[in-house]
């Protein structure tokens, strides 16, 4: 979320953002699910487990600077300055297996920084951190009909944690879902060591590229790519000029199967992307909204 100003070429932004980043292997997502699947149905008796998370909470201040390099050509440096409360970064590895349907067992090794104990459940102060992001946008206009944008969001940046909570564990345990009585069991155990700790955390780099073609109808035709650390989505598009620097879009993102519909007007826009309209049945969903008011 960001509430700005902007003057001449310099903009000035408070902002908000909640950064969740997950990287994992088929094995992992489907003992995800079939450890939540409450028929019992197993899809398979042994798993390698493989999971990656890079997550901050943050709020802060943006400056950002427009320099037009060219009359077709600009350059913008927005700088983040933030203020985090909230963090999980690290990665499980290992091995599940299944000793019968009510039944598994999990070998695995854990490396992760917290701002709570998820695995021992100590109470503890929630750590504070501090920071700074870095984001480049390049704005080509080629030709009279072709544009092409560049983006990339925290392409520098660094937080700064004091006494977050490093968990470095190996997990051995055999989890019996529900007895004879329908009793949830469980016998874990772990080993290795927690401790608070400075750290340093960088943010997952994102990349955007936008290319567009504009008819001598003013409509247009355009495509995106976008990039990041942990997975890589690209869309195809057509907007509906209607004049008065107006547009209906609607597009289709190839990785997630999902249909996008958005309003481009002078004073803002709104989207909504989905793959389905329910929720229980829904992978994808995105919902966007700008309002620019000029005084």
């Amino acid at each position: 979320a960001e509430l700005g100003i902007r003057y001449s070429h310099f903009s000035f932004s408070l902002i908000g953002r909640s950064d969740y980043f997950f990287n994992f292997n088929d094995d992992t997502a489907r003992f995800y699910r079939d450890v939540e699947n409450e028929t019992g149905e197993v899809t398979e008796p042994d798993y390698q487990l493989d999971l990656t998370v890079n997550h901050i909470k943050a709020s802060g201040l943006k400056l950002a600077y427009q320099w037009p390099l060219h009359p077709q050509l600009e350059l913008q440096i927005a700088t983040s300055f933030l203020n985090t409360n909230g963090v999980y970064e690290g990665s499980l590895w290992g091995q599940a297996q299944w000793l019968n349907p009510d039944s598994y067992a999990i070998d695995a090794d854990i490396a992760l920084h917290s701002d709570d104990d998820i695995f021992l459940e100590f109470p503890m102060d929630s750590p504070k951190g501090w920071g700074y992001a870095v984001d480049l946008i390049v704005d080509w206009r080629i030709q009279l009909n072709w544009h092409l944008q560049l983006i990339f969001e925290d392409a520098l940046s660094q937080i700064y944690w004091k006494d977050v909570l490093y968990s470095q564990l190996d997990l051995d345990s055999e989890v019996t879902r529900f007895d004879e009585d329908g009793q949830f069991h469980t016998r874990p155990f772990l080993q290795g060591r927690q401790e608070l700790v400075e750290h340093q955390q960088e943010l997952p780099r994102k990349a955007r590229l936008k290319m567009s073609y504009l008819t001598h109808k003013a409509d247009r035709f355009y495509a995106e790519v976008y990039h990041s650390d942990y997975f890589t989505h690209s869309l195809i598009g057509y907007a509906l000029g209607l004049g008065l620097e107006q547009e209906l879009q609607v597009d289709w993102n190839l990785q997630t199967h999902a249909l996008g519909f958005g309003y481009l007007g002078p004073y803002g826009h709104i989207r909504l992307t989905a793959d389905k309209l329910e929720q229980k049945k829904a992978h994808a969903f995105t919902f966007n909204m700008g309002l620019a008011i000029p005084f």
